[in-house]
């Protein structure tokens, strides 16, 4: 797929074959059309359909999240620094140019070891399911590959999205 082609968006229809033979097998990213309204991360954290930072940073405000800014490069990606959730809403509202976000929380592995109880976010698609990475992790009880994005769509990514840009579009997930 080159750089300037569009993704192709999936019906919801699309059998696991399918996608499989098209997408997985030549690694060509695709948009899914997904009904999320039923997964508990759509319920418990929008408001009128939409993301609601407040509800968010209320329910997880005494966890601790990595939160990134894309203004400021480190090495070869860019600053961090451990937020706690409750502070994260302050972020959020402030950075207006959207520079700054939450990346890679582990928030499923971060409910447990502050002896929350487990939740279940959202519901894997089937396209995913039989992934031997989960299935091991899940045996093992352990959550290495659960991790949580969230910044605003205008996130800012400079120089990086010269480079990953097609790369970093195959994994925005934007539900709400």
């Amino acid at each position: 797929m080159s750089e300037t082609a569009p993704f192709k968006k999936l019906p919801n229809t699309t059998s696991y074959r399918q996608f499989f033979l098209e997408h997985l097998i030549p690694n060509e990213p695709a948009i899914l059309d997904l009904n999320i309204d039923s997964w508990p991360c759509k319920i418990e954290w929008s408001t009128n359909n939409a993301f609601d930072i407040f509800k968010f940073c209320n329910k997880y405000k005494d966890l601790t999240a990595p939160v990134y800014d894309c203004s400021k490069v480190y090495h070869n990606s860019n600053v961090c620094e451990d937020v706690k959730i409750e502070d994260f809403q302050g972020v959020w509202v402030d950075d207006q140019d959207g520079s700054r976000y939450l990346k890679d929380w582990h928030l499923y592995q971060k409910v447990k070891e502050s002896g929350g109880k487990f939740e279940k976010f959202y519901e894997t698609p089937v396209y995913f399911q039989s992934d031997w990475l989960n299935e091991f992790y899940d045996s093992l009880g352990n959550d290495d590959y659960r991790v949580m994005q969230k910044g605003r769509i205008s996130v800012k990514l400079g120089k990086r999205s010269q480079k990953l840009g097609v790369i970093l579009k195959t994994f925005n997930f934007e539900c709400f």
